[in-house]
């Protein structure tokens, strides 16, 4: 099970860092204000899962 949380780990950083790059090129080109919501969803749900992800795996560390 650790190797699978590791792996939604890397899967969603990977989703967040081209969603970073693709708002980044949103910010200093066409601004539209859709997309910019879409993808501060997008990495607000990545950080969720994240955070799920981390904290079970301090769970599992303790029994």
């Amino acid at each position: 099970m650790k190797k699978a949380i590791f792996w939604i780990q890397i899967v969603v950083l990977m989703i967040q860092f081209f969603c970073v790059i693709l708002l980044g090129l949103e910010i200093y080109g066409h601004m539209n204000p859709d997309n910019i919501t879409i993808e501060a969803i997008i990495l607000g749900i990545g950080l969720i899962i994240n955070m799920v992800c981390a904290f079970y795996k301090l769970y599992t560390e303790k029994k």
